[in-house]
């Protein structure tokens, strides 16, 4: 799975999905860790725009990963209603994982501002990096950062939070 992952950093995604493929079918542990290569399958076929196919693949998802490839699809078919719905349940739901958390709030972002609301996805970005600060902190503000060059726009300043980790 990590060597599919690097091969996938290279932009070899035909490579990448054949050994996903493998990772999975060699797992002897099941249950989650069988999931991983079949999450990571899922998003290179959204990566490769083969969406009938990534959606069969993410029929064997369960959980956390099922929500995951439900907004990744949603957003890439541009369905941003349903999208937002589904990222708005994850982003709030007690016990999602932060890694879910952060994709939710980036869908959500990214539906506002597929309705103009270039200020107010900004701002959940924001509020979303001073609430958790560290690492994730810093996440939400590449994403601000991402946004802002996506609008072509100067970046905003980061989280005062954020900005003392980076120094």
């Amino acid at each position: 799975n990590n060597r599919v992952l690097f091969l996938s950093s290279l932009g070899r995604y035909e490579d990448a999905l054949d050994d996903f493929r493998q990772a999975g079918a060699d797992n002897p542990f099941g249950g989650q860790l069988s999931e991983i290569p079949l999450l990571n399958e899922t998003a290179t076929l959204v990566v490769l725009g083969r969406l009938p196919e990534a959606r069969r693949a993410a029929r064997g998802l369960t959980g956390s990963a099922a929500s995951y490839a439900e907004l990744i699809l949603l957003a890439t078919e541009g369905r941003w209603a349903e999208a937002e719905s589904v990222a708005t349940s994850a982003a709030t739901a007690p016990d999602v994982p932060a890694w879910l958390r952060m994709q939710a709030n980036a869908v959500i972002a990214s539906a506002l501002v597929s309705r103009g609301a270039r200020t107010a996805a900004d701002q959940r970005l924001r509020a979303a990096a001073d609430s958790i600060g560290g690492a994730e902190g810093r996440w939400y503000e590449q994403a601000r950062l991402l946004l802002a060059l996506a609008a072509a726009e100067e970046p905003r300043p980061l989280s005062p939070r954020v900005a003392r980790d980076t120094m």
